[in-house]
């Protein structure tokens, strides 16, 4: 089941997570920071452009580690349709909420038990060398 987040652009409002699968190919930005905002993950970026809005989407890559700490694995894709060449900054936000219940959900694994409540989830980001932490 992949699981991805389309992105808004209006600030502080975060996006739905929705099921997709296929997407690889992006174009080139750079992360300037990722941190959690209670429920959202908020992902701030730089790229060129300035004339069409480009399509962002945050991926689960349906990985889970079994650690001491549960961790997810996602990807940001992003595709830019835009040849203007200003630097454009953006903050984007994603709803967090169903993480934890797709951990547990992923009882036949054998990482988690359904019923075992997840306080805390280091979040992996594809291009992001730190590890967030997503806690209750």
């Amino acid at each position: 089941m992949a699981i991805f987040a389309q992105a808004s652009i209006v600030e502080q409002t975060c996006s739905k997570i929705i099921n997709d699968e296929g997407l690889s190919s992006q174009d080139a930005f750079k992360f300037t920071e990722i941190s959690v905002e209670s429920e959202c993950l908020k992902i701030s970026i730089e790229y060129s452009g300035g004339c069409i809005e480009p399509d962002i989407k945050l991926v689960n890559m349906e990985k889970i580690t079994e650690s001491n700490l549960p961790q997810i694995y996602l990807k940001l894709i992003f595709k830019n349709y835009d040849s203007c060449k200003a630097l454009i900054r953006k903050d984007l936000y994603f709803d967090l909420s169903g993480t934890r219940d797709e951990i547990t959900y992923i009882k036949n694994s054998g990482i988690y038990l359904e019923n075992e409540e997840i306080e805390k989830i280091l979040i992996n980001i594809e291009g992001w060398e730190k590890k967030v932490l997503f806690t209750n």
